[in-house]
């Protein structure tokens, strides 16, 4: 082989490799992409669930409509 094909074939070789790590590093962000947004997801999940339980407690900790009228009938502000 000559100088020439073995340089063509080189330049093969780096080109096809380049495309690779092109292809690589395209599936890697598309792999961290989903992570994200499968991280995202939970967060909001665990958000949802938060104010949930919050609004829960506020629900079980208010007075009563009776306990504010004998409140207000006693007059202790």
């Amino acid at each position: 082989m000559t100088n020439s094909v073995l340089l063509d074939l080189a330049c093969v070789v780096i080109l096809v490799l380049c495309a690779i790590l092109v292809w690589v590093a395209h599936l890697a962000s598309e792999a961290r992409a989903e992570r994200d947004a499968q991280k995202r997801k939970v967060e909001a999940l665990e958000a949802q669930k938060a104010q949930l339980t919050l609004s829960q407690v506020q629900v079980s900790t208010a007075p009563t409509d009776n306990a504010l009228a004998q409140i207000l009938n006693k007059a202790e502000f």
